[in-house]
């Protein structure tokens, strides 16, 4: 079955489909698989918007990621490192880290400590 460009929904477990996330601007953007993504299964905060520091907790570890420039956070503590880093400090940091076509550069969390 092909993979289409969709708003991901709930995942359907009992049919072995994946949620994989590519973008996360006002709602979830991605693809439903056969095979699970990076971080499938693992709780974790996600920063998949290339340009915006906008963050989305996976308590559950539902989602697995597809594709580059996602930002992804795992520990046993997330919802800390969730309020850390929706802090507006924290956000301008990353905010001004924006370089390479408006990405968001990585080197950026070698300054703000988690």
């Amino acid at each position: 079955k092909e993979l289409e460009t969709q708003l991901i929904r709930e995942p359907q477990t009992k049919d072995k489909i994946y949620p994989l996330i590519t973008t996360y601007k006002d709602t979830i953007y991605g693809y439903e698989s056969i095979e699970p993504g990076k971080y499938q299964g693992i709780p974790k905060i996600i920063m998949a918007h290339k340009t915006f520091p906008i963050l989305f907790m996976d308590k559950e570890g539902t989602y697995g990621l597809y594709g580059r420039d996602k930002y992804v956070f795992i520990g046993p503590n997330i919802k800390d490192q969730y309020d850390y880093l929706s802090q507006p400090d924290v956000q301008k940091i990353i905010k001004s880290f924006t370089v390479r076509m408006n990405f968001i550069e990585k080197d950026i969390f070698k300054y703000i400590s988690l």
